[in-house]
């Protein structure tokens, strides 16, 4: 009985444990997603800014 009680709370522990792997790897996940999100934002206005200075640029030239 004392044995099925410990063997119980050793798988127990072992899905508990998978479970914090599988959250940690999310987390990291997460973080990545929100590195690369970051990223493609800089990325977003910069582009937006080269299209300014050229349509300002045209506009100079054409004068």
């Amino acid at each position: 009985m004392e044995l099925n009680r410990i063997d119980n709370r050793i798988e127990s522990n072992r899905v508990e444990s998978k479970i914090i792997e599988s959250n940690q790897m999310d987390s990291k996940t997460i973080k990545s997603n929100q590195i690369e999100s970051k990223r493609i934002e800089l990325n977003r206005k910069e582009s937006n800014r080269i299209k300014k200075n050229r349509k300002e640029l045209n506009q100079e030239e054409s004068k």
